[in-house]
């Protein structure tokens, strides 16, 4: 690698099982990752950790312009946070249909949406990662 700075990616849902191991591949390839979780939870992996609630839509554009002012436009987006309140599904009720809803779909919506918006301001192309659960794919009885 050159003497320049290395590529900056962000992942959310950094503390968690997945987030975690996005990092440490992430730093292994080269980049410096900053980890965003909603619970202050630091990645010996990454770069640095950074604690937003990205469900909500302020908190996830506040976090990508604090980002841009401290460490620059990040290169790489991996939309990872999500929550998984494993219950029947006869025992949901609207609060939680809204955190799943607002956490799952919604931090990755309004998160990409700031992201997108500072490249096409700044004139420079980015890469999104959604990751997704398998249960889009392959049924369970609680999903």
């Amino acid at each position: 690698m050159s003497d320049s700075v290395p590529p900056l990616a962000v992942v959310t849902g950094g503390a968690g099982g997945i987030g975690r191991a996005v990092t440490a591949a992430l730093t292994r390839a080269g980049h410096r990752v900053l980890s965003v979780d909603r619970e202050p939870a630091a990645d010996p992996s990454a770069y640095a950790a950074l604690v937003a609630d990205l469900a909500v839509p302020e908190q996830a554009q506040r976090l990508l312009d604090d980002v841009h002012e401290r460490y620059g436009l990040p290169a790489v987006l991996v939309n990872n946070a999500g929550v998984y309140p494993a219950r029947d599904f006869l025992d949901y009720d609207p609060r939680t249909y809204a955190e799943v809803l607002d956490t799952n779909l919604g931090a990755t919506f309004f998160g990409t949406l700031a992201y997108a918006r500072a490249l096409v301001a700044a004139g420079r192309p980015g890469t999104v990662v959604n990751v997704a659960s398998i249960s889009g794919r392959i049924g369970s009885p609680d999903a």
